[in-house]
């Protein structure tokens, strides 16, 4: 036998109402931020940074703070440029320290001469107002074209402060050379002309190989008078002939003869040295051999000259 049971429409009534307010009460965080929500413009919403929602009036916040930004950074970068500019900047007026060779005391130039050249030579480019642009190099070589009486130049620049300083390295003086009109010249070991004999001291000038020439030129400062193997023959033979106590009271080059001929003190003739033999040595070793021989035999010594110009033969008259 089959029962059916009917529905009970007031249970079931009963289990809706229920459910409604179950949902009503569980979503009280919801409903509230529908609520805010609600009250907001829908046009004009924005995100907070925290994740939360704010209304069009917190959005000028941002806009001033961004515009304070740019104006620390733009500060930053103008500080920075002020900075390098002061830090960085080269001064054109340099400090001259002036190295003189051992024994030797003369200046070509002035002081005041030498900063002048210098200074010229860091404004000649922009580069050079800057430290690290500068340019050591093209300063150094610009000074020794100017001036041939320097050997060797540098400009440094302190870590701190912007003012450059030159050393400067002269020359040594190897020989002096008198011309035929009357001038007499400091000339280094390459043959150009670095000073007036006058800049030196009589003593200087006594400790150099002085050697005249007939010629009429007129030379001027940084012009070459005699190749370096010619100013190294002229030293060599001195220099050699002092170490036996003789002393040399001339040297006189013959033109175009490539001929030295030297004039030892207390003795009427002179040895005819040829330049165009490297070997300055032992052209004044047969000249020493020769007059050995000759005292030695208790001959009479040459009255006009002696000549060693061809190797280790030696001919007098």
């Amino acid at each position: 036998m089959k029962l059916v049971f009917k529905r009970n429409k007031k249970t079931d009534n009963l289990r809706q109402f229920r459910s409604r307010l179950d949902a009503d009460k569980s979503p009280t965080v919801q409903s509230y931020r529908t609520n805010r929500i609600s009250q907001t413009h829908p046009g004009k919403r924005s995100r907070t940074g925290s994740g939360g929602i704010s209304n069009a009036n917190s959005k000028e916040a941002p806009r001033v703070g961004g515009v304070k930004r740019w104006f620390m950074l733009f500060g930053l970068l103008v500080f920075i440029v002020i900075v390098s500019a002061v830090v960085l900047d080269v001064n054109s007026k340099t400090k001259i320290v002036v190295v003189e060779p051992a024994n030797f005391s003369y200046y070509p130039h002035t002081i005041q001469q030498y900063s002048d050249a210098a200074t010229a030579a860091i404004n000649s480019s922009l580069f050079n107002k800057f430290k690290l642009t500068f340019s050591s190099s093209n300063i150094a070589n610009q000074l020794k074209k100017d001036f041939p009486e320097i050997a060797y130049a540098t400009a440094t620049i302190p870590f701190v402060g912007p003012t450059p300083t030159v050393h400067i390295q002269l020359y040594r003086p190897a020989a002096i050379f008198i011309s035929g009109n009357g001038q007499r010249l400091a000339l280094n070991i390459y043959g150009y002309v670095i000073a007036n004999a006058s800049a030196l001291t009589a003593k200087e000038q006594g400790e150099l190989a002085n050697v005249s020439s007939s010629d009429n030129k007129i030379y001027k400062l940084g012009d070459q008078v005699l190749t370096s193997s010619n100013v190294a023959f002229v030293a060599t033979v001195e220099a050699a002939l002092q170490a036996k106590g003789i002393t040399v009271s001339k040297m006189s080059l013959v033109p175009m003869a490539e001929e030295l001929d030297v004039y030892p003190a207390g003795v009427s003739y002179y040895i005819k040295f040829n330049l165009n033999e490297t070997d300055a040595l032992q052209q004044v070793g047969t000249y020493l051999a020769t007059i050995a021989t000759l005292k030695q035999q208790q001959k009479p010594m040459p009255a006009l000259y002696i000549d060693v110009r061809v190797n280790g033969r030696a001919y007098y008259k």
